[in-house]
């Protein structure tokens, strides 16, 4: 995995590139917790993402969690939409009625698996 952080006004874009991978989840999980305490919206890009796993995709879905309890944006934007989507789906997610509900808004990880997403985060494909 390799991180670069760009910041972008009050905007703190986290650029992902290669693996997500349990060796990662880690470093991502600190990054992600760090980032949310420093800004109000955080937007993860992941430009060239190879592979992700169970854990980091866990990790992404509890910074959509955190930062609408803390009244802040998290946002992905990933041209690789569709391999997250099979990782969500392979993970179960579309079985359940996917994410979880946090101030009656849809989660980001329903919006990945439906193919679109209102509510605190957001979800972009370039």
């Amino acid at each position: 995995m390799v991180y670069r952080p760009e910041q972008r006004g009050d905007e703190q874009v986290m650029v992902v590139k290669g693996s997500l991978c349990m060796e990662n989840a880690a470093s991502l999980r600190d990054s992600l917790r760090e980032t949310l305490q420093q800004v109000d919206h955080v937007i993860f890009e992941a430009d060239s993402l190879d592979n992700i796993s169970f854990g980091c995709i866990q990790l992404l879905c509890s910074a959509c969690r955190t930062a609408s309890l803390r009244k802040k944006q998290f946002s992905i934007v990933s041209p690789q939409i569709e391999l997250l989507r099979k990782r969500l789906v392979e993970a179960g997610y579309s079985k359940t009625g996917a994410g979880c509900s946090v101030r009656n808004s849809a989660c980001i990880i329903d919006g990945i698996i439906r193919d679109n997403f209102s509510g605190i985060g957001s979800l972009d494909s370039h």
